[in-house]
């Protein structure tokens, strides 16, 4: 998955999806977190790595501000640009990033219920995949990941560990009953060795060049994990 075109000093991509509004009845409306962001930003900045994001809808302000600390409200106002003014993910290329990271986002769930939606999404993240060094996948976010297929029409993913939200975590949360599968269910069905934890949700499994954690309280040592790998194959 490595391409020897990839810009090394080019910025992180970070994925923010957009609820479907079709189904947000059933579904969780969040976005990419502000205090998820945050998070990434200061961890990736110890490596002198910088971010954009991404989206289906380069035009909406797609971040939720669920922190309003001093320090989380002079990050807003700072990097305002980039998050009000997301790059829309039609027009990149992934040869200009160095890796992806996909945070957890409840409302990608609702994504999957929207005709073709999760397919686009889905390709956009093949490409960047196929031309960036790593990714990093938190709970719901890997969700983004399955459709994307190798030239053997084989998930992605196949035969290799990886975590996401469990059985058990997701039967906690009533409104995810509407998804018409299981997460965990779904990444064994597709071939992927599914790993987890029922008692920290903190867990990171690291598979090559992929880092999956189970939800974003893990962000910080994920992003330190990247951070790590791609200095590493610089």
């Amino acid at each position: 998955m490595m391409n020897k075109n990839v810009s090394d000093d080019g910025p992180i991509l970070i994925l923010s999806i957009p609820y479907n509004s079709e189904f947000s009845e059933f579904f969780d409306k969040g976005g990419l977190k502000l205090s998820t962001l945050l998070t990434i930003h200061k961890t990736l900045t110890r490596f002198a790595i910088d971010w954009e994001i991404g989206s289906t809808d380069g035009e909406k302000a797609l971040v939720d501000q669920d922190i309003n600390t001093e320090e989380a409200k002079e990050f807003y106002r700072t990097y305002l640009g980039k998050i009000a003014s997301p790059t829309n993910l039609e027009n990149l290329k992934g040869g200009e990033y160095r890796g992806l990271i996909v945070p957890s986002m409840p409302g990608l769930i609702g994504s999957f219920r929207g005709q073709g939606n999760m397919s686009r999404v889905s390709y956009m993240v093949k490409q960047v995949l196929m031309d960036c060094k790593g990714a990093i996948f938190s709970g719901y976010g890997l969700v983004a990941s399955f459709d994307c297929k190798d030239v053997n029409h084989n998930w992605i993913f196949n035969g290799n560990n990886v975590t996401s939200v469990s059985l058990v975590q997701q039967s906690c949360e009533e409104k995810f009953s509407n998804l018409p599968f299981l997460i965990e269910d779904k990444v064994r069905e597709m071939g992927g060795l599914f790993c987890w934890s029922d008692k920290a949700t903190d867990l990171m499994v690291v598979e090559k060049n992929i880092i999956t954690v189970q939800d974003d309280n893990s962000m910080k040592i994920a992003c330190n994990t990247f951070g790590y790998l791609l200095s590493d194959r610089n």
